[in-house]
Protein backbone atom coordinates (compact mmCIF):
# COMPACT_ATOMS: atom_id res chain seq x y z
CA UNK A 1 0.00 0.00 0.00
CA UNK A 2 0.99 3.67 0.13
CA UNK A 3 0.52 6.47 2.73
CA UNK A 4 -0.21 9.63 2.19
CA UNK A 5 0.94 12.93 4.42
CA UNK A 6 -1.45 15.94 3.58
CA UNK A 7 -1.25 19.16 5.89
CA UNK A 8 -4.07 19.90 7.44
CA UNK A 9 -3.96 22.75 9.89
CA UNK A 10 -0.73 22.42 10.49
CA UNK A 11 -0.94 18.49 10.80
CA UNK A 12 0.55 16.55 8.25
CA UNK A 13 -1.67 13.68 7.59
CA UNK A 14 -0.66 10.38 6.74
CA UNK A 15 -2.90 7.37 4.61
CA UNK A 16 -1.50 4.12 3.00
CA UNK A 17 -2.85 1.83 0.13
CA UNK A 18 -1.94 -1.46 -0.45
CA UNK A 19 -0.47 -1.16 -3.51
CA UNK A 20 1.30 -4.32 -4.54
CA UNK A 21 -1.76 -5.98 -2.82
CA UNK A 22 -4.49 -4.36 -5.30
CA UNK A 23 -2.23 -4.76 -8.09
CA UNK A 24 -1.35 -8.29 -7.34
CA UNK A 25 -5.58 -9.32 -6.78
CA UNK A 26 -5.89 -7.61 -10.46
CA UNK A 27 -3.05 -9.60 -12.63
CA UNK A 28 -4.42 -13.04 -10.72
CA UNK A 29 -8.20 -11.61 -12.08
CA UNK A 30 -7.14 -11.02 -15.21
CA UNK A 31 -5.38 -14.37 -15.93
CA UNK A 32 -8.18 -16.60 -14.24
CA UNK A 33 -10.74 -14.69 -17.03
CA UNK A 34 -8.69 -14.42 -20.34
CA UNK A 35 -6.26 -17.31 -21.03
CA UNK A 36 -4.73 -15.47 -23.21
CA UNK A 37 -1.28 -14.37 -22.19
CA UNK A 38 -0.98 -11.00 -24.35
CA UNK A 39 -4.12 -10.16 -23.36
CA UNK A 40 -3.53 -10.24 -19.70
CA UNK A 41 -0.02 -8.61 -20.49
CA UNK A 42 -2.00 -5.59 -22.34
CA UNK A 43 -4.43 -5.43 -19.10
CA UNK A 44 -2.03 -5.68 -16.60
CA UNK A 45 0.31 -2.94 -17.98
CA UNK A 46 -2.99 -0.75 -18.73
CA UNK A 47 -4.09 -1.69 -14.77
CA UNK A 48 -0.49 -0.57 -13.81
CA UNK A 49 -0.24 2.72 -15.47
CA UNK A 50 -3.81 3.36 -14.10
CA UNK A 51 -2.37 3.01 -10.99
CA UNK A 52 0.65 4.87 -11.03
CA UNK A 53 -1.56 7.77 -11.90
CA UNK A 54 -4.21 7.32 -8.94
CA UNK A 55 -1.08 7.24 -6.39
CA UNK A 56 -0.04 10.71 -8.52
CA UNK A 57 -3.63 12.13 -8.34
CA UNK A 58 -3.74 11.19 -4.91
CA UNK A 59 -0.96 13.41 -3.64
CA UNK A 60 -1.81 16.59 -5.77
CA UNK A 61 -3.67 17.63 -2.47
CA UNK A 62 -0.46 18.06 -0.01
CA UNK A 63 -1.07 14.38 0.79
CA UNK A 64 2.28 11.66 1.12
CA UNK A 65 1.45 8.90 -0.12
CA UNK A 66 3.49 5.97 1.10
CA UNK A 67 3.33 1.80 0.11
CA UNK A 68 1.84 0.05 2.95
CA UNK A 69 4.03 -2.85 2.11
CA UNK A 70 6.83 -0.84 2.79
CA UNK A 71 5.37 0.57 6.34
CA UNK A 72 6.41 -1.09 9.54
CA UNK A 73 4.47 0.61 11.46
CA UNK A 74 1.28 3.24 12.45
CA UNK A 75 -1.89 4.28 12.66
CA UNK A 76 -2.01 6.11 9.52
CA UNK A 77 -5.35 5.72 7.26
CA UNK A 78 -5.97 2.74 5.26
CA UNK A 79 -6.42 4.95 1.26
CA UNK A 80 -6.99 1.88 -0.68
CA UNK A 81 -10.49 2.08 -1.49
CA UNK A 82 -9.53 5.69 -2.63
CA UNK A 83 -6.80 4.26 -4.53
CA UNK A 84 -9.08 1.40 -6.08
CA UNK A 85 -11.84 3.80 -7.16
CA UNK A 86 -9.14 5.94 -8.79
CA UNK A 87 -7.85 3.73 -10.38
CA UNK A 88 -11.02 2.09 -12.40
CA UNK A 89 -11.65 6.07 -13.02
CA UNK A 90 -8.29 5.95 -14.95
CA UNK A 91 -9.13 2.89 -16.95
CA UNK A 92 -12.61 3.77 -17.93
CA UNK A 93 -10.91 7.26 -19.40
CA UNK A 94 -8.56 4.90 -21.14
CA UNK A 95 -11.14 3.02 -22.65
CA UNK A 96 -13.14 5.50 -24.01
CA UNK A 97 -13.03 6.31 -28.06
Amino acid sequence: GTRLIREHDGVQHIVTVRLAETIGSFVEEAARADADPAAVQAASLAYLKAAEAAVAEMGKDGRIVLVAEAVLAGAAEDATPELERRIATNLARETQP
